[in-house]
């Protein structure tokens, strides 16, 4: 079974090889690297042709529109295998990740599987492993099933990250790739849940993140609060098209929150946006009061 590794590069070359090192030396070797070249200018591209020459298995593509999500859209549209997975230019895979990830999609013929990972510490450096507890908010005294799927809790409780994961290609769609300064992975991790019919984990660390500075993306304008208010519409219409229940409403609430309080976070110190910081106030007080209402109808049952 194919697996097709897709990693956006923008000006990413200090990072590559050592990137690289841990692809080539997956247990796994049913494998292709998409390398999405997006403008770089720092001999990225350059490296790449060279890993490229002792390795077949490498494919360089470029993307012109500047974005994460073009870059893997366009190495998405390029992919072969079975089962997708994204990485980004800067972080590393165990060498048994990608082995562990297509053992659990076999065994259970999985659409979406789900790692941990591992992250320094903000505030001593020391490694953390993510350690997701799918089964927290389950009643104890039933039989718990193997399928995420089952529970709505999974949807806030995989992450917000499209990285940790393993896709099986025929799950995803043009839409679950937003063009959004902020938050993209959300809103795909949330598709790739309401559209998949199998969902399972592995207790195994598939994947070693490195933190990202804000730099210069600290603050985020009016225009990318409205950007995000609009995919956040598409998605609750798309979840009440595919939900008519309302099975998964509250935690999709959640799931949202957690981005409005992000873009408040990023917009409270730029007085110039004190319009969008109002806007977003305005849809977190909103969906605490869906969240209530949910909450209050589910007590009643």
């Amino acid at each position: 079974m194919l697996v097709s590794v897709i990693i956006p590069v923008y000006n990413a070359k200090p990072y590559l090889e050592n990137l690289y090192g841990t692809l080539e030396g997956q247990y796994y070797q049913n494998l292709e690297f998409i390398f999405v070249n997006n403008n770089s200018n720092d001999g990225s591209k350059e490296l790449l042709e060279k890993l490229q020459k002792n390795d077949a298995r490498i494919k360089i593509i470029d993307e012109e529109k500047q974005g994460v999500s073009y870059a893997r859209k366009a190495g998405f549209h390029q992919a072969n295998g079975e089962y997708v997975m994204f990485v980004d230019a800067d972080d590393m895979l165990p060498l048994g990740a990608i082995d562990s990830l297509v053992r659990e999609a076999k065994l259970n013929q999985s659409d979406m599987v789900i790692g941990n990972y591992e992250y320094p510490s903000p505030i001593d450096g020391r490694v953390k492993k993510s350690d997701i507890d799918f089964y927290q908010y389950q009643h104890t005294d039933v039989e718990l099933s193997h399928n995420l799927k089952t529970y709505p809790s999974t949807l806030f409780l995989q992450g917000r990250n499209i990285w940790n994961k393993l896709y099986r290609k025929d799950l995803i769609n043009d839409n679950f790739f937003v063009d959004l300064q902020l938050n993209e992975d959300v809103f795909f991790v949330a598709r790739a849940f309401l559209h998949a019919n199998t969902i399972t984990e592995t207790e195994k660390t598939v994947y070693y993140f490195t933190p990202k500075s804000r730099g210069l993306s600290s603050f985020y304008s009016h225009v990318a609060v409205s950007d995000t208010d609009k995919e956040i519409e598409s998605l609750k219409s798309e979840f009440q098209e595919h939900d008519p229940n309302g099975k998964y409403n509250e935690a999709l609430n959640q799931l949202m929150l957690q981005v409005c309080n992000d873009l408040l976070s990023r917009t409270y110190d730029n007085l110039d946006e004190t319009l969008s910081l109002r806007f977003m106030a305005d849809k977190v007080y909103d969906g605490y009061d869906e969240m209530n209402k949910n909450m209050q109808y589910s007590r009643s049952l």
